[in-house]
């Protein structure tokens, strides 16, 4: 097939066996549209995610919020390309706090310091259903924190090092977990209100 292609001028190349090694060109170097791309990536993953935390699977609303004028530009631009790339919702709002606001009963995900997605559960999702299954992990993790606690208690001079880490690093992992149950168990009660 690569014989088949129509060649430059003055390239008698017969095969792409012994064909030269393609070589970089400066000029293709385009880092601002990279950044513009990996931005538009990072958010329809935020919104995923959004989705999936709180099992919205249909009719979901995303409001995107900037406060940077570029990134509010890039994502306008982009917009339809976002709606594509994220399964189950109706709209993709770009909040310019002139004509689109955010509105009140959405959870939230920080894409970067500038960037963050919005999802409006209320009306979506069994508020007091999703905190007892958020309190329900809550206590789970309480739980092997304190194992987690007293096998760390009961280490020797002799207890191994690698031991050792992997616990305390269990530890750090298991107290952001909770942290993090905490903090969804609040959103969700200030959405109640």
């Amino acid at each position: 097939m690569w014989q088949r292609l129509p060649r430059r001028a003055n390239d008698e190349t017969k095969s792409i066996m012994v064909a030269e090694y393609p070589q970089f060109d400066k000029s293709f170097e385009d880092f601002k549209s990279l950044n513009d791309y990996n931005l538009i990536l990072e958010t329809t993953k935020g919104a995923r995610s959004l989705l999936a935390q709180y099992n919205i699977l249909k009719n979901g609303s995303i409001y995107i919020e900037s406060s940077d004028e570029e990134t509010n530009k890039n994502l306008k631009e982009q917009q339809d390309s976002i709606v594509s790339l994220i399964k189950g919702v109706e709209t993709v709002n770009i909040v310019d706090n002139d004509t689109v606001k955010v509105p009140s009963g959405c959870a939230l995900q920080s894409i970067n310091t500038t960037t963050t997605v919005h999802l409006l559960v209320k009306g979506q999702i069994d508020l007091d259903l999703e905190i007892s299954k958020v309190a329900k992990k809550l206590s789970n993790a309480k739980e092997n924190e304190k194992k987690v606690l007293e096998s760390i208690s009961k280490f020797t001079e002799k207890t191994v090092e690698k031991a050792k880490e992997a616990a305390y690093k269990r530890n750090e992992n298991i107290k952001a977990e909770i942290e993090g149950y905490e903090q969804t168990i609040s959103v969700l009660e200030n959405l109640k209100l």
